[in-house]
């Protein structure tokens, strides 16, 4: 073929493949706004029915996630997404009985946290009162990375052992009953 052609048909095929690209992330884009919009209308509808047993098994089954084992004192539950926090959290209160002055809060921080910040943040994040926070563990610094908008760990905890095995037990049978 002619250089002229060869380079014709080079364009073309680099044109159709980009455009190909583009439409493939557009497709994966509604795909994806579909599937959310589908699953807030489905949780929606979940969620106005109220059922406590059902924020029990909730909160039982994030607990099983990022909750601590040993049960003797009690739940302790540490991450550093806010909102996996706050959804945990909201379980619990929905589905127990709950003594808020039982809370206690325990945040580890960077030396590039500012401390009063992320413990102000905390709080409002988990509607447990300053009072109620433990002195914040400073990590040692390693020097490897600073991360932006990074809002440190926390571990919330709760103390009572025996909610602390009803929890354990409700995870336990769902485990067991599949």
């Amino acid at each position: 073929l002619p250089k002229e052609l060869r380079e014709r048909l080079q364009r073309n095929s680099k044109d159709g493949r980009e455009k190909g690209r583009e439409m493939i992330r557009v497709k994966k884009e509604l795909e994806q706004e579909r599937f959310c919009r589908e699953s807030t209308e489905q949780t929606m509808h979940y969620l106005k029915q109220e059922n406590r047993f059902s924020w029990q098994l909730l909160a039982a089954m994030l607990f099983w996630c990022e909750g601590e084992k040993r049960l003797s004192s009690g739940i302790k539950f540490a991450n550093s997404d806010p909102r996996l926090v706050q959804v945990f959290l909201s379980c619990l209160r929905r589905g127990f009985d709950l003594e808020e002055e039982k809370f206690r809060a325990l945040i580890h921080l960077h030396d590039y946290h500012n401390v009063k910040k992320q413990t102000k943040f905390w709080s409002e994040i988990t509607q447990i009162p300053l009072n109620q926070f433990q002195s914040p563990y400073k990590k040692p610094h390693t020097g490897k990375q600073k991360r932006d908008h990074y809002p440190g760990c926390i571990s919330v905890r709760y103390y009572d052992a025996s909610l602390a095995r009803r929890l354990t037990a409700l995870y336990h049978a769902f485990g067991e009953l599949l």
